[in-house]
């Protein structure tokens, strides 16, 4: 039996996904910024380069202006065209630099690690999924030569 979906109501679902999907992604992006210093080097820095950026903190430069790429298209980190500089304004350092800031909300982005770590660890069933239900099993894939957990451009603290 052939079923007929209300494409409307298809189209409402997908926007909702993909609004959720920007979102995931952007807060992990907060998160890698959080994790890493980043907010905290810019934080009244004035304009930087991605180069003196990634001096700071000791980051791959490559890695900091996909980073900052990500903020500008956010509206987190201003970029200055003419002298290809980024500003983290001192109003959005308050909310995501200033553990002192009655506005900090940084925490919330360290949460994102924590709760993905607890998925991976908790929801993973111990015996292997029937064969007919392969394709919807939590095993975990096996890695594959060369491929590593962490990459080293990004230090972890």
């Amino acid at each position: 039996m052939e079923k007929t979906l209300d494409q409307d109501r298809v189209k409402e679902f997908l926007e909702r996904v993909m609004i959720d999907s920007g979102a995931a992604l952007a807060g992990l992006c907060t998160s890698i910024g959080t994790r890493l210093g980043l907010y905290r080097a810019m934080a009244g820095a004035g304009p930087l380069t991605s180069e003196a950026l990634a001096a700071r903190t000791g980051l791959d430069e490559r890695y900091v202006r996909e980073w900052l790429a990500s903020q500008v298209a956010g509206q987190y980190v201003h970029h200055e065209p003419g002298t290809d500089t980024y500003v983290f304004p001192d109003e959005h350092a308050a909310v995501l630099a200033d553990p002192a800031s009655p506005a900090y909300a940084a925490g919330a982005f360290a949460m994102l690690q924590a709760a993905s770590a607890t998925a991976r660890c908790s929801w993973r069933t111990r015996t292997p999924a029937p064969a007919s239900t392969a394709s919807t099993s939590t095993a975990r894939p096996s890695r594959g030569r060369g491929e590593r957990r962490r990459s080293r451009a990004w230090p972890t603290g």
